[in-house]
């Protein structure tokens, strides 16, 4: 975690540095890869990281990696760390969606659950009243035959 508090820096946090008076969108600042710093220079990777959108995000950021040759020529040892989180990402976001997709279907399932037991109970409800009109009108009648 960092000083300030708030989310720990994730693990592509040295390869980039963030820009935090350029905000890509509401909540994410410009990231610029530290390789194109260093191969190209500083104002061919801020231009080419606006091009791209390349947010503080673990996400964009990886994409960019994946890539980039001039962050392999710069940190040839990284690429392979890069390319195995960019992998674990993909499988935890995997997992999770399979996650939340069992927990939706168990939510529905549990929804038809309860409509059809409402509906047996109101199709009870209304036997009971026909079956209580009948024998009030037969009761009328036996009571008018008298």
């Amino acid at each position: 975690m960092s000083n300030r508090g708030g989310k720990p820096s994730h693990c592509f946090n040295e390869f980039v540095h963030i820009k935090k008076d350029v905000k890509i969108n509401q909540s994410n600042y410009l990231a610029v890869c530290r390789g194109c710093i260093t191969v190209k220079g500083w104002t061919w990777a801020e231009t080419e990281a606006r091009k791209i959108n390349m947010s503080n995000t673990v996400p964009s950021i990886g994409k960019h990696l994946s890539v980039c040759e001039n962050f392999k020529t710069t940190y040839p040892d990284k690429v392979e760390h890069v390319k195995e989180n960019v992998e674990a990402r993909k499988q935890r976001t995997a997992e999770l969606r399979t996650a939340n997709n069992l927990k939706k279907q168990y939510q529905r399932s549990e929804r038809t659950v309860y409509l059809i037991y409402y509906s047996y109970f109101y199709i009870f409800i209304f036997y009971i009243f026909i079956y209580l009109f009948f024998i009030t009108m037969v009761l009328n009648i036996t009571f008018d035959l008298l």
